[in-house]
């Protein structure tokens, strides 16, 4: 494909996002170069994995093998508390959503310590405490006029703060 104008590469987009998790998964182990080439996994099906039924998908995400990832700190927050989303502007990679950002909600649960998504995709995967937040659905958004709407967002402590 021609390089388009005012681009750094040739290769479009989409393109570059597939050959980049393709190496990231070669690199990680998860894949090979051969198993890429053919199109095909040679991966041997082993019993009970990958899981067959909904109790067996269950029981799978809540072993080792989940997100959930310990924390020294306690938590900050508990259900009722009033926060506010972090006015962040860092580069690179972050999960809270830019409406959300300045943004008033309050603390609905708490779901312990999961890897922070931040931190995990620059190479140090730590565990976060992560909330969910419940926003007025006009809070985010001004054209949003019924005020029983309401907006749940999960998000990481160190994207809250108290107000």
């Amino acid at each position: 494909m021609p390089a388009r104008r005012g681009r750094s590469s040739a290769r479009p987009y989409f393109d570059q996002w597939v050959v980049t998790i393709a190496a990231q998964m070669i690199d990680a182990g998860y894949l090979t170069l051969e198993e890429l080439d053919a199109g095909r996994s040679a991966f041997v099906r082993q019993p009970g994995y990958p899981p067959e039924t909904a109790d067996e998908a269950r029981a799978y995400v809540q072993s080792a093998r989940s997100y959930a990832l310990g924390s020294q700190a306690p938590p900050l927050f508990v259900a009722g508390d009033a926060v506010r989303g972090k006015s962040m502007g860092h580069p690179g990679h972050t999960r809270l959503p830019s409406y959300a950002r300045g943004r008033h909600g309050s603390v609905i649960a708490h779901h312990g310590a999961h890897v922070l998504p931040d931190a995990s995709a620059a190479g140090t995967p730590r565990g976060e405490h992560l909330y969910t937040v419940g926003f007025a659905a006009s809070e985010l958004w001004p054209e949003a006029h019924d005020s029983r709407d309401q907006v749940f967002l999960d998000l990481w402590e160190s994207y809250l703060e108290r107000i």
